[in-house]
């Protein structure tokens, strides 16, 4: 069983002393586990843009704080601040002592549509969730604000407290996702879901109709974290099969709960799947079936937990060695920084607002 790490709870000295506020989307989604994972580490607090009718009202909740340190870890937040002329206005006034910094948890940024270009003239800081991410931010910025790397988390307390849980796996695979993520964006099937998940699950019921084959699909129904922890646990195998992934914190979810993953080489996958481990990384539908059937009556749970644990451990220590104070503020940027704004963009933005803030 996974142990809890003493130090997820123990902000470093480093930062202990800043005040960071970390903007999420809503309080239920992976953006926001990350963040009330780092503000556990690193300190500060968290606000939900949904839980705010209009960008002014978040501004204005977060004057009220008086951070250090504004992380944006939903940059679609700040995105959108920066199309808005009174909040763009308010914003360039009123944190001139805060260091403004925005998280990329993804690739949408490389799309010639993104508005991370933007955000990086604006910004005062980026963080990314990898290596890979860290290279091609690094090339599209070149050099001109601080890239950080600040890792995905998923829940560990969550987790800790389902593998106390007892159980006997079940000769069940799981997939969880959202099988409509970026469709507004132009991504077409981006988690993989009609194009290997639903034929291999129809291939498992033709090999043995007993089989139970589980999709928590986030774009039809919300499911709450415990309970899709609790189905993880109960899985033999979790698949991912993902066109990218920043982190994909399923699979350290599923490493964590002794449950198989098998997923494309996306996110952490070769990070957190180490030595024979790698095996579970395929490229196909078939591979995918072939892992199953070679190992549906294998347990090899404590390899499993050991390779979350050696994951955890370095993404909690690479967090606590990070030097916001190093980043600089850049007032001379943001008070020059121009952006084509309107009154109907601005009505859009709202509205959107609106509609999150209801649907919440």
């Amino acid at each position: 069983m996974a142990s809890k790490d003493e130090s997820y709870d123990h902000p470093p000295d480093k930062n202990m002393r800043l005040n960071i506020l970390f903007i999420a989307d809503v309080n239920n989604s992976a953006i926001a586990t990350s963040s009330r994972a780092w503000k556990k580490i690193m300190g500060g607090d968290v606000l939900y843009s949904a839980n705010f009718l209009s960008p002014m009202q978040l501004l204005r909740a977060v004057s009220r704080k008086n951070p250090d340190i504004i992380l944006f870890t939903w940059r679609g937040a700040l995105s959108e601040i920066l199309k808005d002329s009174k909040s763009i206005k308010y914003l360039q006034t009123s944190f001139i002592n805060s260091k403004i910094i925005f998280s990329v948890p993804d690739y949408l940024g490389l799309k010639p549509t993104s508005s991370d270009e933007q955000l990086l003239k604006f910004a005062d800081g980026v963080t990314v969730v990898s290596e890979n991410l860290y290279a091609i931010y690094s090339q599209m910025n070149e050099r001109i604000i601080p890239i950080l790397v600040l890792r995905d988390l998923p829940d560990l307390n969550a987790i800790n407290k389902t593998m106390l849980q007892k159980v006997n796996k079940k000769s069940q695979v799981i997939w969880v996702g959202n099988s409509k993520w970026g469709e507004g964006l132009g991504y077409i099937d981006h988690k993989g879901f009609k194009r290997f998940i639903q034929p291999i699950f129809a291939s498992l019921h033709k090999l043995d109709p007993k089989l139970e084959t589980i999709a928590i699909d986030r774009g039809s129904k919300f499911i709450p974290l415990e309970n899709t922890l609790e189905m993880i646990r109960n899985s033999k195998f979790l698949l991912q099969f993902s066109d990218s992934e920043g982190t994909g914190l399923p699979i350290i979810e599923a490493c964590g709960l002794g449950t198989i993953p098998i997923t494309r080489d996306v996110g952490i996958a070769r990070e957190l799947l180490q030595g024979t481990l790698q095996q579970f990384i395929v490229t196909n539908a078939d591979e995918a079936l072939t892992r199953i059937s070679n190992f549906k009556n294998n347990d090899i749970t404590e390899q499993l937990i050991k390779a979350y644990e050696n994951y955890i451990q370095k993404c909690i220590s690479t967090i606590q060695s990070i030097e916001f104070r190093n980043v600089p503020i850049r007032l001379a940027e943001r008070k020059n920084f121009k952006v084509k704004t309107s009154v109907k963009n601005s009505l859009w933005i709202r509205l959107r607002w609106i509609y999150r803030f209801l649907r919440n």
